[in-house]
């Protein structure tokens, strides 16, 4: 399998858990770690399409399930 397309399993996944409210908080720092180490395969190794993919779905997954989890119950 591609790299790309385990990164978009991932990313879909932890999405999907987060829109059903079950472990939000395991979502928000896994897309933390996928967007950090997206972003430093990037900048040190290669840039290729699918990394910024994962760079761009790990950070928007960060700020996402960040803002679900400072929101008031």
């Amino acid at each position: 399998m591609d790299f790309g397309v385990i990164v978009a399993l991932v990313i879909g996944g932890f999405i999907l858990v987060g829109v059903l409210g079950i472990a939000v908080r395991l979502a928000f720092f896994a897309c933390a770690a996928l967007a950090a180490a997206s972003f430093l395969q990037i900048f040190l190794v290669e840039s290729s399409g699918s990394l910024w993919l994962a760079a761009i779905g790990g950070t928007t997954g960060f700020f996402l399930f960040g803002a679900l989890l400072g929101r008031p119950r």
